[in-house]
């Protein structure tokens, strides 16, 4: 069977979401948020990065003159941005539970 690289990172982001939620088993509708608010930022970031192309900014790199290339590097950024977003707000949510648990709010 012959996995595109576009269904790999998706099943690479679906099974990070359903790790990150059994590690957090009791904060899923917090996790479904975390998940919505990445992509929505995900899905903008995309749209201006393809309209970068579009418009034909002239930038020193061979990458912005092959479209196909520039749409698979910024599909390739925009899975970063997801995770980044979804790993730092998940981070954040942890120290804070901690922080509770331990009483030093």
């Amino acid at each position: 069977m012959k996995v595109s690289k576009k269904q790999l990172k998706k099943i690479i982001r679906e099974e990070r979401t359903r790790l990150l939620r059994e590690s957090m088993t009791d904060m899923t509708e917090v996790q479904d948020v975390i998940e919505q608010a990445s992509r929505a930022v995900g899905d903008i970031f995309l749209r201006k990065m393809i309209a970068l192309f579009d418009e034909g900014l002239d930038y020193p790199s061979d990458v912005t003159r092959d479209k196909d290339l520039w749409e698979d590097m910024v599909n390739d950024a925009v899975l970063e941005v997801d995770s980044g977003i979804n790993d730092a707000i998940t981070k954040v949510f942890i120290d804070i539970e901690g922080r509770l648990i331990n009483g030093e709010y």
